[in-house]
């Protein structure tokens, strides 16, 4: 004679049944988040290539003298990466502050230190924010605004 299965028998194949679809779904998330990374990833190393670029053109540019060869070579890059490859990977918010640190140069003015170091910021957030990197995020703010005496545009 055939037993019928009991109410809890049920339940617990009920149970193992979602256990697996949770399971499945799991796995083909996984599956597709990393396929979206994979996919992604040639942008992102470019980004960050990119990024690392401009930060080390502009603290050339804030640190040299204005009169050496690092500077005339660092001043040159900058405005080639300003015009053309950057654009490709920055972000509304690094554009602001690549603009902001072009009119300080252009100005000639003594707040390229203050410029690199706020355009370094934002070239990090923008990196978070693509890279999902939560090591990368900042506690506080920095405050990028010209101090009330800097009478240049930046």
């Amino acid at each position: 004679m055939v037993k019928e299965p009991s109410a809890l028998e049920a339940k617990l194949k009920l149970l193992a049944t979602f256990v697996a679809f949770l399971g499945i779904a799991w796995g083909a998330t996984e599956f597709l988040i990393s396929k979206r990374l994979e996919a992604k990833r040639p942008f992102l190393d470019y980004q960050l290539e990119m990024y690392r670029d401009a930060v080390s053109t502009v603290s050339v540019l804030a640190t040299a003298g204005r009169d050496t060869p690092e500077w005339k070579t660092a001043e040159r890059r900058f405005f080639e990466l300003y015009w053309g490859e950057l654009v490709l990977v920055e972000n509304s918010r690094v554009e602001a502050e690549m603009a902001a640190f072009k009119t300080a140069l252009e100005d000639g003015s003594p707040y390229l230190r203050t410029r690199s170091y706020c355009l370094s910021h934002e070239l990090r957030r923008s990196l978070d924010k693509s890279w999902s990197v939560k090591l990368w995020r900042f506690d506080k703010d920095v405050d990028c605004s010209p101090p009330p005496f800097d009478t240049s545009k930046g």
